[in-house]
């Protein structure tokens, strides 16, 4: 299945659960060849809306299996094994949730695609909801009282409630994620499918006269080439366009099959490039060919989740990718390089574990407030390990 494919399958999956069209949703995510972690999820979503709990079981036992921190998953796997009476199983799987925040109060899911926060207060709630189905009301009152300590504004009457029953001795309602929340492509991948030739024409218009170029640096600007402009020429009206006259650079563009950044390193990969243009529009990355020089890497870390970056001076990077850590900018982001590109990430999108030290000194962090950046407050996103 390609990747077009598959976006594009995920993408009528969601459209048709806003429309609260739970058996096409179904239909549709089921359909999916090879599902990511986060389209498993949505159809343990789908199936558990729609009363198909050994389906909506075994759709998140496949998600944890392809990304086994995912608290939010553990959550919902939870209140499936609840409703089937398997209430070791459920305990066991709030744990886990638990785990997963990692201390932290609130996990933020929006930047991975699905508009929801998971809060530790809920764990706690769903596990006394366990304990008081086994009749263990010491520990549900205990799980309860927890929560009410990590309480947010709007959970008091359910916590206060709660504890009523528990002391009553009644047993009380989960909290579960509200119904329509799920993960969705990113708007990006989607509007790239309005972008296809299904007909397989080209893409470039009859002899245009120029095409408008966008090029991707430390920061952004736009030029005017022609189609088939020589490799050296183009990368002249780059230099020219950036005022950097000397020094080397390296171009790339984006495979649009591939969905990834490829380099242009000649005649050949830039005849590939001019085959991407719609519309007489373009865009190409430019970097220094030695990004690292005069940098020092502190550590190398190891990223857990594809980022996408929110400006142009972030970096973008995939799941799996070795960074090195270039400078702490503060508690919530780094500076780092990776594949060649320089820029700022969330500390939470890559793993805890250094995977190599340096020994020299690490610089002071510079003093910045939700990663203000050019006089702009930049709005902050938090995934799973971040606080809130």
């Amino acid at each position: 299945m390609s990747y077009r494919d598959l976006i594009g399958d995920w993408d009528r999956a969601v459209r048709a659960i806003d429309r609260r069209d739970w058996l096409s949703a179904r239909d549709c995510l089921s359909s999916v060849a090879e599902p990511n972690s986060r389209i498993y999820f949505n159809l343990g979503c789908v199936r558990l809306h729609l009363g198909d709990l050994p389906g909506a079981l075994k759709a998140f036992d496949l998600t944890i299996a392809k990304d086994e921190r995912l608290a939010v998953c553990f959550f919902q796997r939870g209140i499936v094994h609840l409703r089937l009476n398997m209430f070791d199983e459920a305990e066991g799987d709030f744990r886990h949730a638990l785990t997963n925040l990692r201390g932290h109060s609130v996990i933020d899911y929006t930047q991975l695609g699905l508009r929801h926060r998971l809060y530790s207060w809920e764990v706690l709630y769903n596990m006394a909801a366990v304990y008081s189905r086994l009749g263990q009301w010491a520990k549900a009152q205990q799980a309860l009282t927890e929560a009410v300590c990590l309480k947010v504004p709007g959970s008091n009457a359910k916590l206060d409630s709660a504890l009523s029953k528990v002391k009553c001795r009644n047993t009380f309602e989960l909290v579960d994620v509200p119904e329509g929340i799920v993960f969705r492509p990113s708007k990006h991948e989607v509007d790239e499918l309005k972008l296809k030739d299904f007909l397989g024409t080209s893409k470039v218009s009859p002899n245009p006269d120029s095409v408008i170029m966008k090029v991707h640096y430390e920061y952004t600007v736009a030029t005017r080439v022609e189609p088939g402009t020589s490799y050296t020429d183009l990368l002249n009206i780059i230099k020219s366009k950036l005022g950097h006259q000397s020094g080397r650079m390296q171009l790339s563009y984006k495979d649009e099959e591939k969905q990834e950044l490829a380099p242009i390193r000649g005649e050949a990969d830039l005849e590939k490039m001019w085959n991407q243009i719609v519309e007489r529009h373009i865009t190409v990355w430019c970097k220094s060919a030695d990004p690292l020089a005069g940098r020092q890497v502190l550590y190398k870390t190891l990223a857990l989740y594809n980022y996408s970056g929110q400006g142009p001076e972030d970096m973008e990077f995939n799941e799996g990718d070795v960074i090195d850590v270039l400078s702490e900018v503060n508690e919530e982001w780094l500076e780092g390089h990776s594949n060649g590109n320089i820029g700022i990430f969330p500390r939470c999108f890559v793993g805890p574990q250094k995977l190599e030290t340096t020994d020299s000194k690490k610089p002071s962090c510079s003093e910045v407030t939700n990663c203000t950046q050019t006089g702009a407050s930049r709005k902050v996103y938090f995934v799973e390990g971040c606080r809130e």
